[in-house]
């Protein structure tokens, strides 16, 4: 189908693009041009639909089963030509002039789209072998698989369950300029602790070998007090009995 049509029996729609199996007919000539009309049933209700070519008007006619859908746009934001008239066309044969201005505005346009088709004739060399592109398409895939898998096993390994995206440089450079004082004040008071459990247990020990010296020195100054007590008594029984 040439364009939108909508069927005048079951009043569906048939897009532009759609194909038929349909009868050609030869119906008649425009000069040395044949005109051909194309016989085809509805996909919906079997409703015959006869399409006709226009030589003279360049375009196609739909003569039976059918309405064409009208369409109105922009030829310009379409990307596409704009077909004249036939009081346009005559008017641009008969003035010279003007039609030396469409020829220079067509050299324009086409000086300012030959970087476009150049461009896609590269994206069309480039595609042109089925096997390059479907083997990159494959690699691709079998590496984005890859780093997936990796991620997974990445996040089951701390028991997150959560996939975690790989860090960027922007990422380090932040977590660089993070202080985590708190960390540093929790290892200042446990260090804290420790000294003062170490500085009391040498304190203890320290003022138990004291006591313990004390003791002793008492312990030997009382045997020194009773020796010379022992002593002293002696030597008065032996000068009674003389």
């Amino acid at each position: 189908m040439p364009f939108n049509v909508w069927c005048e029996a079951c009043h569906t729609m048939i897009a532009k693009g759609v194909r038929f199996n349909a009868k050609k007919n030869h119906v008649g000539n425009y000069f040395s041009t044949k005109i051909w009309e194309f016989e085809m049933p509805c996909h919906q209700c079997f409703n015959i639909i006869c399409v006709k070519t226009d030589p003279k008007n360049a375009e196609y006619l739909v003569t039976k089963g059918a309405k064409k859908k009208v369409e109105d746009y922009d030829a310009k934001k379409a990307g596409t030509v704009e077909l004249l008239s036939l009081e346009e066309r005559e008017a641009r044969r008969a003035d010279a002039m003007a039609s030396l201005e469409v020829t220079e505005t067509d050299k324009k346009q086409a000086k300012e789209q030959r970087g476009r088709m150049e461009l896609l004739r590269d994206l069309s060399d480039r595609m042109k072998d089925d096997y390059a592109v479907s083997s990159l398409l494959r690699k691709r895939f079998r590496k984005r698989k890859k780093e997936l898998k990796e991620e997974d096993l990445e996040a089951m390994r701390p028991g997150i369950a959560i996939r975690i995206k790989k860090a960027t440089l922007e990422d380090r450079q932040e977590a660089a300029l993070v202080r985590f004082d708190h960390l540093k004040r929790c290892e200042n008071d446990r260090a804290a602790k420790r000294f003062r459990i170490k500085s009391g247990i040498f304190s203890s020990t320290h003022s138990s070998s004291s006591s313990s010296s004390k003791k002793l020195d008492s312990s030997k100054r009382r045997r020194r007090r009773r020796q010379i007590k022992s002593n002293r008594f002696a030597s008065q029984v032996g000068s009674t009995t003389d």
